[in-house]
């Protein structure tokens, strides 16, 4: 199996070698410098939330229907420097490299395409919701990475396609699964919110200790497969979705270790499961408006087990049927855009014995106004789950200076809800205000 893994890596480099001798080359980029300070009356009040510098880079290559496309960044995480974690510091991330070929048009303009290598590939049309947007998987592992476009993570996949005046249909091919990116760093704030250092039990505090995360070995058995069918008809838009493979979340367990009758730390580890999703999106313009919905099906998908259930001795996981579903409208009046979804997840046959909520709805609400030539976007994005009342809230207003040069200021807040913290609750101790000056070449 390694030996076919090596023979897809070089084959993808020989056919993007003969496209950097071509005559169409061209590279672009963006340095990317944050700044953010943690909001007035949290436990971090006064500290700063983020300080990184990142540069990104493309480098397309062109010669006749094949196309080499590379994206990467470079990062310096300044915080992390000033803490002498310098390793933890500098790092780097191949965003997308493929090798992509489109056949000439024949009958009936069809065309047939290949890409072959890591690539993003945004599925549905929620904003800022996962509900058939599986393909890819997320970043979840610092504060600038919660813009939700932004934090996807490319799929290292063989891609067929076939396209025509009013549809494409798209098969992937997955022979390595990529894992969602956790807050798991022993100083990351973003783990501090989600995974406690320790949990009192009977007057005592047991530390917690992390594991290691099994992920799935490179085996033709562990290959994941995906399909996807887009039509774009005069009246409306559509797609279907098939997914079949490995979540891109593991599922969490829990082992209490004792000294004599003691218990004296809980170690968290973790593992993934494949699961089948089947979907679909339509969007409907009608004017100034688009209507928008969404929804998707989740056949025997692996559930965790609460904490509680599991070091008691119980189940880590279940595995049920469960389905989410969005709707939402786009109103585009001049320089104002404004976007309202509501979003719902249920799952059948529910067990206590699960963390997840069996039925949980929320709703989001985004508006934005241009000024001054368009130079000046405000913005309020606002999200809250009507589970538990918790929210997040965020302000922001970025200038054009040039074309090259833009700048950002912005705050996010994090919202408890009203009996539980709720998702959103547990990051209200990383509510920021932060500045972004983005430099395009």
């Amino acid at each position: 199996m390694k030996k076919r893994i090596i023979a897809f890596a070089l084959s993808v480099f020989l056919l993007g070698t003969q496209a950097l001798v071509s005559q169409s080359v061209s590279f672009s980029g963006n340095s990317d410098t944050w700044l953010g300070f943690y909001f007035p009356g949290t436990k971090n009040e006064g500290k700063l939330s983020f300080a990184k510098e990142v540069l990104t880079g493309v480098l397309e290559a062109g010669i006749g229907n094949s196309n080499l496309y590379i994206s990467g960044n470079l990062t310096c995480d300044m915080l992390s420097v000033s803490n002498g974690n310098v390793t933890g510091g500098f790092g780097g991330d191949l965003k997308e490299a493929y090798f992509s070929w489109t056949s000439n048009s024949f009958s009936n303009d069809l065309q047939f395409g290949l890409k072959i290598g890591r690539q993003i590939n945004a599925w549905g049309k929620a904003d800022s919701i996962r509900i058939a947007d599986v393909l890819c998987s997320q970043d979840y592992t610092n504060l600038t990475s919660t813009n939700y476009v932004d934090s996807r993570i490319g799929t290292d996949a063989i891609r067929l396609s076939l396209s025509g005046n009013v549809f494409t249909s798209d098969v992937y091919v997955i022979p390595i699964a990529r894992q969602s990116l956790l807050p798991l760093g022993e100083n990351d704030p973003v783990r501090d919110a989600i995974i406690p250092t320790s949990i009192n039990s009977s007057g005592f505090d047991i530390p917690i200790k992390l594991g290691t995360l099994e992920k799935p070995e490179a085996s033709l058995e562990n290959f994941s497969y995906a399909a996807r069918v887009s039509f774009w008809l005069p009246a409306l838009d559509f797609s279907l979705y098939g997914y079949y493979g490995f979540d891109d979340m593991p599922i969490m367990d829990y082992k209490l270790n004792y000294v004599g009758l003691y218990p004296s730390s809980i170690e968290i580890s973790g593992k993934y499961y494949k699961y089948l999703m089947a979907g679909f999106d339509v969007a409907l313009p009608l004017g100034e408006v688009v209507i928008r919905a969404e929804s998707a099906f989740f056949f025997d998908r692996a559930m965790n087990c609460s904490a509680k259930e599991i070091v008691s001795g119980g189940d880590s996981y279940l595995r049920k049927n469960a389905v989410k579903a969005l709707m939402g409208i786009d109103w585009m009046p001049s320089t104002w855009t404004i976007t309202a979804q509501v979003y719902d997840s249920y799952i059948f046959d529910y067990s206590k014995k699960l963390d997840s909520k069996e039925n949980a709805v929320g709703t989001t609400l985004s508006i934005s106004k241009k000024f001054f030539q368009e130079t000046l976007a405000v913005s309020f994005v606002g999200v809250i789950n009507w589970n538990d009342f918790d929210s997040v809230l965020e302000l922001s207003a970025e200038y054009s200076l040039t074309d090259e040069i833009t700048l950002s200021l912005g705050a996010v807040r994090y919202l408890p809800g009203i009996e539980n913290e709720g998702e959103y609750g547990a990051y209200k101790n990383l509510s920021n205000i932060y500045m972004r000056g983005i430099y395009r070449f």
